[in-house]
């Protein structure tokens, strides 16, 4: 069927990224499907940022570099497709991306690699739009429930689904609208005589439609395509396979030059120019030209070709004003990444004479060391759109006056460092809780939370939570449960709160609770104060107390 179809596209959703530790929701060892059993996870999640791209991923993309895929939609926010390969113009995130922000004024994507934590309903991260001009607040990209998706991701996912001839589906249940009425788009489209493959271990609701039905694991079946499609990496056994994923990175560097005008002091009509104040910039760029924040820190180490004391940027942007340099000036700078796969640091040059250079940087995380680094032509580097700045106030790792001591201060920490947020997922929360007047006392004028403390039993430091009767802290049900405990043996302490997402849980409800509910607003608003620096906003509020 895929050699025959003239428009192929996909649709995937959590069983695809299984393989690489990340939970699905309603498989059989499914994040749902356990916690209806009173089960938990029986291994710990990979972290999204260290995640390694599945087989299947990598198959996905052999398939649209060979032509035979078009289009690829996700309902994952996971991002592997974007870094196995995928094009970002070839692929629809319906649920959004965890890497993935977005100014709310102008619409200017930025990547990021590390995860985002947008404020609870606002998804606001505290990032700025970079564009001139614009100054916009940047939001997440992630969809919750109740939440409309993303206009421009549904309407590209349709126009795919219709103009398809064929639909792959991947490791998803069909059970989440609007995206399970893309198959069925494709299915019911007669005048292209639409045929729907569906490969999930379980039913799913388009089971009827389906042309072809595959109980089966992703990996299995989509290498087994590409053997017989004969693409991917050929074995010695004459076997062929999904190709080894490999990170890949463009990093971008290049010069500013502002030439002064002054007016000279002997004449109130002559200028003078002074000699062209030289900046200097390094800052990662995705593949289709979206701002890609990459870097731990940047170092410019060689100017001229002379080794320099070696000037530190720490946080972005990564801009080294560099004096009166001229255009003659080379620089070398040394490179460090966040790591997750072990990336080692790396030395770049911007050559002598040249305003700009960009750079195609590729690593096997599990058989290659090194980068393996390629220039980017000339033509391609000047059609990449450079940023004059990128505001972003997270992720500082040091003091940049270390740089002048010679000595490294401790690592600035961040809430976001504590926890593994790989397993989370969205609900829809109650807003009336009958138990809340009773069960919930305040924090008190001027109280302070600290998001860091520790559970009362075993230390945990983390994914805790506080109980917003007596206010003591103990670990959540996926440490060790000590709050299950806590309310057990103390039944009226009924209402709590975690300290990682500043989600509200009622143990009576047996459900989450708006924490914009009037009777949760002040502990909420001193807990998110701790969390992102400010209260929530006031208007917020949608009952006034009695």
């Amino acid at each position: 069927m895929i050699k025959e179809s003239q428009y192929c596209v996909a649709s995937t959703g959590a069983g695809i990224s299984t393989s690489a530790g990340i939970p699905d929701f309603r498989g059989p060892d499914g994040v749902w499907t356990l916690a209806a059993k009173g089960l938990r996870p029986k291994s710990k999640a990979v972290a999204i940022t260290k995640a390694v791209p599945t087989p299947a991923h990598m198959s996905l993309v052999t398939l649209m570099k060979s032509g035979y895929l078009k289009h690829l939609i996700s309902q994952n926010v996971d991002g592997l497709h974007r870094k196995s390969g995928i094009p970002p113009q070839y692929l629809s995130e319906l649920h959004g991306n965890t890497n993935l922000e977005r100014c709310t004024k102008c619409g200017k994507e930025y990547m990021r690699d590390y995860p985002l934590n947008g404020a609870h309903r606002t998804h606001l991260t505290g990032n700025y739009c970079s564009v001139p001009g614009c100054g916009g607040a940047l939001k997440d990209t992630i969809i919750n429930f109740g939440e409309n998706l993303p206009q421009l991701q549904i309407q590209r996912g349709y126009t795919e689904s219709e103009a398809a001839d064929l639909h792959l589906v991947f490791g998803t249940s069909l059970t989440v609208r609007p995206a399970n009425d893309l198959p069925r788009t494709t299915a019911r489209n007669k005048d292209k005589n639409g045929k729907l493959v569906i490969c999930n271990l379980q039913k799913t609701p388009l089971d009827n439609l389906a042309t072809l039905r595959i109980y089966a694991r992703c990996d299995e079946v989509l290498e087994r395509v590409l053997h017989i499609l004969e693409l991917g990496e050929k074995r010695d056994d004459g076997k062929f396979v999904a190709p080894n994923f490999l990170l890949q990175r463009r990093v971008a560097l290049w010069r500013t030059n502002d030439e002064e005008q002054t007016e000279d002091s002997s004449s109130t009509t002559t200028t003078t120019s002074k000699p062209s104040q030289c900046t200097l910039h390094v800052d990662g760029v995705d593949s289709d030209g979206t701002p890609f924040s990459l870097l731990r820190s940047a170092k410019l180490v060689k100017v001229n070709g002379e080794n320099i004391e070696p000037i530190v940027s720490l946080h972005e942007p990564h801009v080294f004003p560099c004096g009166v340099l001229g255009n003659a000036v080379s620089a070398e700078f040394e490179l460090d990444f966040y790591g997750h796969y072990s990336e080692p640091s790396l030395c770049l040059a911007l050559p002598s004479g040249a305003d700009r250079a960009a750079f195609e940087l590729s690593l096997d995380p599990l058989r290659q060391p090194d980068w393996a680094v390629q220039e980017l032509p000339a033509d391609v580097v000047q059609s990449l759109e450079l940023p004059r700045h990128v505001v972003v106030h997270q992720h500082v790792q040091e003091d940049a006056s270390s740089t002048a001591t010679g000595k490294k201060k401790k690592k600035t920490e961040t809430v976001e460092d504590l926890y593994d947020t790989s397993q989370w997922h969205a609900v829809q929360p109650l807003y009336d809780c009958p138990h809340l007047e009773k069960h919930v006392h305040m924090f008190g004028e001027g109280s302070k939370v600290s998001l860091k403390a520790a559970c009362g039993e075993c230390g945990n430091v983390g994914e805790n939570m506080i109980c917003l009767f007596c206010h003591a802290v103990f670990c959540g049900r996926h440490v060790q449960g000590h709050m299950v405990e806590h309310n057990k043996n103390n039944p009226d302490h009924c209402v709590v709160a975690g300290m990682v997402d500043l989600s509200v849980w009622c143990y009576k409800c047996d459900n989450y609770i708006d924490p914009f509910n009037d009777n949760l607003f002040d502990p909420y608003a001193v807990m998110h104060t701790a969390r992102f620096g400010a209260p929530p906003p006031a208007a917020a509020r949608r009952i006034t107390r009695k």
